[in-house]
């Protein structure tokens, strides 16, 4: 429902016409697109509010989730705290373990889930 009625926001704001702008629920997968990061970080930010007033944490990651990052590859999530996430990714690498700061590693676009 809160995707839903984010998609309707963003659909009837003035500062999301000609962008582009989409958000789309898949399973258990979020999708937000537009022309610009900017923009995606503005549906981010409805999403939220959307999500705050229906009482789900903006913590919603779980340990054990899958999340992408460009050079890495994909790894899954082994610690969440203290605005910072370890993932472990699945690359032959000496440093197979990263950390990075939570939640801006994922409105920066540096991982995905």
């Amino acid at each position: 429902n809160a995707v839903n009625q984010t998609a309707k926001e963003i659909a009837q704001r003035y500062d999301f016409r000609g962008v582009d702008a989409s958000v789309a629920l898949a399973g258990d997968v979020i999708t937000m697109e537009a022309n610009s990061a900017e923009r995606v970080l503005a549906i981010l930010d409805v999403l939220q509010s959307k999500l705050f007033r229906r009482g789900v944490s903006l913590k919603a990651l779980d340990l054990g989730d899958q999340v992408f990052h460009r050079a890495f590859g994909y790894g899954s999530v082994v610690n969440l705290g203290n605005n910072r996430i370890t993932v472990n990714f699945d690359s032959d690498g000496p440093k197979k373990t990263r950390q990075f700061a939570y939640p801006s590693a994922f409105y920066q676009g540096l991982l995905q889930l």
